[in-house]
């Protein structure tokens, strides 16, 4: 990537780019933020980053903030919800029809734009290395549905963002479970929008990577990150049994849908289809469960989200999604596994809901499986440790 133009005038048109923050970001709808965040040429930033790496997000010249329309939904898009401002990134961007064709379903992380500081916050600035006001979340996870045709398929999707909304509300301060940010809705009604709150790395300055950009199916990733990835799987059941306990089941759980924290802390991105009646064939093709796939007896609930998180760490060890209508032992597959984990999980991946074992059963097994890893009770791999990060600059 060429190196960014230095601002002219303390900031550019939509034909350039500006970093704030260590956030590359485009347009003159941004100019507030120059001057105030050592970005701009009035505090001697210039263009160069303080905090974190560069985010490749372009906006096309000429474009102006919209509302999140089938034409705003991409990538560098600037959408405005409530006042408040989100440039899109191509990260995790989506936009998908509903099965039925009569809504469509959009999703994307975008950087949040803070408000400006107000008279108070101006006449007693912060002491110390960082002198910026306090800024709510920067960063944050939007999901639409636009309806095209008025049918109770399109309804119940509109219904659910708003039961998602109440069930966050519900829920603020369970640990692993995302905060409310808004809920927006268009005027004629064929529009909503939820907006949660999406992790920020504290070392790189930028959103915490989801599950699928940090661990590849199937390559070994040595003792240490192993026992390190089954703590976060123990801490994501607490959050599950959570939501079990108030008779919840999230129902979509994917490798993407699982953010990972700085310290290995698993959370869930959103509340997958927790406000949403099962339905045949509901949730993301990957790790469906049986009761998913076809109706039966039980409906899809909390063994559901066992079969999944089973499923999705069947395919993060072996490279391969579970074979039906039962795998292999999975001890058989991944020499070294600890016995107690394989055995759990190869009862997880049960077809009959009814024996599956609860999030709190699993999480246990993960617990145990991290502390023999820690321990070198079993030998998983012989890679070497892994290398501790570089420190972020000053």
């Amino acid at each position: 990537m060429e190196e960014p133009p230095r601002p002219r005038g303390g900031h550019l048109r939509n034909d350039g780019w500006l970093i704030v923050n260590g956030d590359l970001i485009f347009g003159d709808q941004f100019t507030t933020h120059v001057g105030g965040d050592g970005a701009g040429p009035e505090s001697g930033g210039g263009t160069t980053p303080r905090n974190g790496p560069i985010l490749p997000v372009r906006i096309p010249a000429g474009e102006t903030a919209g509302t999140g329309g089938a034409r705003d939904w991409r990538g560098g898009a600037d959408l405005e919800f409530g006042g408040e401002s989100y440039l899109l990134h191509d990260l995790h961007l989506g936009e998908r029809p509903s099965r039925d064709g009569s809504a469509v379903h959009r999703e994307a992380c975008a950087l949040r734009r803070a408000p400006g500081p107000g008279p108070a916050t101006a006449r007693r600035p912060r002491r110390g290395r960082d002198r910026r006001p306090r800024e709510g979340p920067r960063y944050a996870w939007l999901r639409q549905v636009a309806v095209r045709e008025d049918t109770p398929a399109a309804r119940r999707a509109l219904a659910a963002l708003s039961g998602e909304r109440d069930l966050l509300t519900g829920l603020g301060g369970v640990q692993g479970v995302p905060e409310l940010l808004r809920h927006d809705g268009s005027p004629d009604g064929r529009t909503a929008t939820l907006i949660v709150t999406w992790p920020v790395s504290k070392f790189a300055g930028r959103p915490c990577q989801s599950l699928d950009t940090v661990v590849e199916p199937g390559e070994d990733p040595g003792a240490f990150a192993l026992a390190r990835l089954f703590g976060g799987l123990a801490g994501l059941c607490a959050t599950l049994a959570h939501l079990h306990g108030r008779g919840l089941a999230h129902r979509a759980l994917t490798r993407p849908g699982v953010i990972v924290l700085d310290g290995g802390r698993l959370v869930l991105r959103d509340l997958g289809l927790a406000a949403r009646g099962p339905e045949p064939g509901e949730g993301p093709p990957d790790y469906q469960a049986p009761e998913q796939r076809r109706r039966q007896s039980a409906p899809p609930g909390p063994p559901t989200d066992a079969y999944r998180l089973a499923a999705l760490v069947h395919h993060l060890l072996t490279g391969r999604l579970p074979a039906l209508p039962a795998p292999p032992p999975l001890g058989r597959l991944v020499p070294g596994l600890p016995e107690r984990l394989g055995l759990v999980l190869d009862g997880a991946l049960a077809p009959d809901p009814a024996r599956r074992p609860d999030a709190r059963t699993l999480g246990a097994a993960f617990r145990a499986a991290r502390d023999d890893l820690s321990r070198g009770t079993y030998d998983v791999s012989s890679s070497p440790p892994p290398r501790p990060p570089h420190p972020r600059p000053r």
